[in-house]
């Protein structure tokens, strides 16, 4: 990400403006980065209607995001964006589970409760027994954390508080930007 800032200022003739965000850039991810690991984190991407899903593997972006933020990602073992199955979930048990919006948060949520009661196994999950469960919304919350780029340093803070219990559980572009100030300096 550091040197796409850097290429986009260079392309631009503005290298001093690149330096200073990619400097904020990584003073965030100081101030917002966790010394302990939290607990262990799912995150679904997309839950697709036969119950299979589609998440993140440990050399992807979002999982560097999840370990500066105290998680440790349950499918780190396998590569890019795989899609896998519930019992996957049953099977790896994460703390936390993390849902991307699909088309709003009603039917993401009519999407969970439907896949709890065609797999009633996964009410053993300790994300589900602990009510750990959220969902981000596909506006800011989603970009920030799917889509590399200098806002993404928020995406810390955003899994830090979900690992912490301190998120809402539908996490939302009001949200992030009332509580966290999600903004980016200007110069």
């Amino acid at each position: 990400m550091e040197d796409d800032v850097m290429t986009t200022a260079t392309v631009f003739n503005m290298v001093p403006h690149g330096e200073k965000v990619v400097s904020w850039m990584n003073e965030k991810v100081d101030q917002f980065s966790s010394n302990q690991t939290l607990g262990s984190m799912a995150y679904v991407l997309f839950l697709c209607q036969d119950y299979t899903f589609y998440t993140v593997g440990g050399n992807t972006f979002i999982t560097n995001i999840m370990y500066h933020a105290g998680a440790t990602n349950v499918f780190a073992s396998q590569s890019g964006y795989p899609l896998d199955h519930i019992s996957q979930l049953i099977e790896d048990n994460p703390d936390v589970i993390v849902f991307a919006e699909m088309y709003n948060a009603s039917y993401t949520q009519h999407m969970i409760e439907s896949m709890l009661n065609q797999y009633p196994a996964l009410h053993n999950v300790t994300a589900f027994k602990q009510d750990r469960i959220y969902i981000l919304d596909q506006g800011l919350p989603v970009s920030i954390i799917n889509e590399p780029a200098p806002l993404s340093v928020y995406g810390i803070e955003i899994f830090h508080d979900i690992m912490e219990g301190t998120a809402p559980k539908v996490i939302n572009q009001t949200w992030v930007e009332s509580e966290l100030n999600a903004t980016l300096p200007v110069f």
